[in-house]
């Protein structure tokens, strides 16, 4: 089945702030398998990690709005469909995106703007092993991974390595049940 998963990545260590953007709050569960819908971390690097198990939950109009604040990373994977993107937003606009289809003509991939210089020696790597293994007609597309690898020599994290720092459940706040609000209780 794969991963089918998306994260943002938030470039320093205000955890409260940027879940509150997000109108979140932590939830105390440790998720180091990052098996809950929300969980987050903030890595040694200086990044934290808002981790999705939705790879629809990472959107280019959500990393605009929060990149009117901070700058931001975004990292969908979905190996349903064989689909992964990183891009990169500061003051709500797009600064770059890099990103691999498998429905489109070989190579698959997709550049727009300037991609941060790690992009070469990482596709370059990622490319020819593609080319040794058969280019287009070998068993696995390795450029699905210029992007994912890409977004960890950003921020340190890869959604399938093991983390560098815990990962805790966070979500949206608890509703007060039906009764509770009817009688003003929540």
């Amino acid at each position: 089945m794969g991963f089918r998963i998306s994260w943002i990545g938030f470039n320093g260590t205000d955890r409260a702030a940027y879940l509150a953007a997000l109108r979140m709050e932590e939830k105390g569960n440790d998720d180091d398998a990052l098996e809950y819908p929300f969980s987050a971390a903030t890595l040694p690097t200086g990044w934290t990690i808002l981790f999705s198990n939705n790879s629809g939950f990472v959107t280019d109009a959500l990393l605009g709005e929060l990149s009117k604040r901070w700058p931001v990373i975004g990292c969908q994977v979905n190996e349903t469909v064989m689909y992964s993107s990183v891009s990169a937003f500061t003051d709500g606009q797009q600064q770059w995106l890099v990103s691999y289809d498998s429905q489109l003509p070989y190579p698959g991939m997709v550049h727009a703007g300037s991609p941060p210089a790690e992009l070469a020696d990482i596709r370059d790597r990622l490319l020819a092993q593609q080319e040794r293994e058969g280019g287009d007609d070998a068993d696995v597309a390795h450029q699905f991974d210029i992007s994912v690898d890409l977004a960890a020599a950003i921020t340190g994290f890869r959604h399938d390595d093991d983390p560098a720092a815990p990962f805790t459940e966070v979500g949206p706040p608890a509703r007060p049940s039906f009764l509770k609000r009817l009688f003003g209780l929540g």
